[in-house]
């Protein structure tokens, strides 16, 4: 903080981190534990020796197939397709090519070829106020952020599951056509005979960075000279806002999720943490306000 001339300002920063990695599982013989099944539809958070604890295990993708010959192109080390019942528009799922070496394992794509994609927990989060006034006026702000957390977005595999009756996100109408091949939304099917649509793939999984303007405040306090002739010894008239905007590319109402508070899927803890299950948004408050003093 710091005065220069009749302007004063003040400024702040909090910088913090949490760094979690298991070492050692001595429950049985097991170096890895289940965690998030939303729905029973697949576990996508796993707590492993080496990883975060309730780390993101997904099938990874690597955009559409656009031709047959894509398809064909697609296979193990034994020549033999690795996506027998896709088909052009369909998703293009990654085998987990390590596992299958320390395994021996050839063949189809299915949930062993699961592989690490991501922490749900921040590299850092971070906090920014900074103020100032003159002659009168007076300013205050509060930003709050975090950086490289991953967010599993399970609101966006409900609405853009193409084999479900229920509600569909207008995204859908961007899906793989022929006529329509610069997209990331897969063709619309119903059968879903690849699983687009179930399977647990970083196909949900965003970036959960962001950067919001929590708070502002902007305020103006009468001099002494006019306040005083109604007999009032300070009078500030003042505005408060929260949450006005918010700077990240997740595509959720929030990217600040914590974990479940175990109403979403039943579960709660640590292994749900950065799981989107229909998270409500942070509303957006404007106030005004009369501060006397008599």
């Amino acid at each position: 903080h710091n005065q220069i001339g009749e302007v004063g300002y003040n400024l702040g920063l909090n910088i913090s981190t949490v760094k979690n990695k298991i070492k050692e599982i001595t429950v049985g013989t097991k170096q890895e534990f289940a965690g998030y099944n939303p729905q029973g539809e697949g576990t996508i958070t796993w707590a492993k020796v080496g990883q975060p604890i309730g780390a993101f295990y997904l099938i990874k993708t690597d955009g559409i197939f656009q031709n047959q010959a894509e398809i064909n192109a697609h296979v193990d080390a034994n020549g033999n397709l690795l996506q027998p019942n896709a088909a052009p528009g369909d998703i293009k799922f990654l085998p987990n090519l390590e596992e299958r070496a320390k395994k021996g394992k050839n063949g189809v794509i299915t949930d062993d070829d699961r592989q690490y994609a991501g922490s749900p927990f921040p590299d850092f989060t971070f906090g920014i106020r900074a103020g100032a006034n003159w002659r009168g006026f007076d300013i205050d702000m509060f930003f709050d952020g975090m950086q490289g957390n991953k967010i599993y977005n399970f609101t966006r595999a409900r609405l853009e599951s193409s084999n479900l009756y229920t509600n569909y996100s207008t995204r859908l109408l961007n899906s793989w056509t022929p006529q329509n091949t610069k997209t990331d939304i897969p063709r619309y099917t119903m059968s879903d005979p690849n699983n687009n649509s179930r399977r647990v793939s970083d196909r949900w999984i965003e970036d959960g960075s962001f950067l919001r303007l929590k708070t502002l405040e902007f305020g103006y306090t009468l001099p002494v000279s006019i306040s005083r002739l109604a007999s009032i010894d300070n009078l500030r008239v003042y505005t408060a806002m929260e949450n006005l905007f918010t700077i990240t590319k997740y595509k959720g109402f929030t990217p600040d999720l914590g974990q479940n508070n175990g109403q979403n899927g039943g579960t709660t803890g640590t292994m749900t943490r950065g799981t989107d299950h229909g998270r409500f948004p942070l509303a957006r408050t404007i106030s005004l306000g009369l501060q006397l003093t008599f």
